[in-house]
């Protein structure tokens, strides 16, 4: 079964294992976090989790762990980025669907935190960014090429 192996402050994974259940039962005949942790101190002094049923995703080397809702997750990617804890993701304030919002073919998004807008570039040949208007659903021609100054 996974364990995440957490970093000295216990809130980041150091490495993921792989750990024979057998190995890590409990006097119940059942993997918890304290039986986990009691085995793994073998592979070196940390903290270690076992990835349960009831975890919300899986880990990676890198990730931030949450031990009250038992979810990994990544760093914030901007500030005005929301965490939903029903899908244990990050998300911005305008989304939008690629299957939805007519993008299948696009070459690239960008998020703009300074305008909190997204950017993406179509794959026609005038290399011009296009803008997500969130209170129609469309994309707008910025005419501003893509990598234009105003995408910062």
């Amino acid at each position: 079964m996974m364990v995440s192996k957490l970093n000295g402050a216990g809130n980041k994974v150091d490495q993921v294992l792989l750990v024979s259940k057998s190995k890590m039962l409990n006097a119940d005949g059942v993997v918890d976090a304290s039986s986990c942790n009691t085995f793994c101190q073998k592979f070196g002094a940390a903290t270690y989790v076992p990835v349960l049923s009831t975890t919300k995703n899986s880990p990676w080397a890198g990730a931030n762990y949450d031990s009250g809702a038992d979810v990994y997750s990544l760093d914030q990617p901007y500030p005005s980025w929301v965490w939903n804890a029903d899908k244990a993701r990050w998300e911005c304030p305008y989304a939008f669907d690629e299957n939805v919002h007519n993008t299948a073919g696009w070459k690239a998004f960008r998020w703009l935190e300074g305008t909190r807008k997204w950017r993406a570039l179509k794959p026609e040949a005038n290399q011009n960014s296009w803008e997500f208007n969130e209170v129609s659903g469309t994309w707008d021609d910025t005419g501003n090429a893509w990598r234009g100054a105003d995408e910062k």
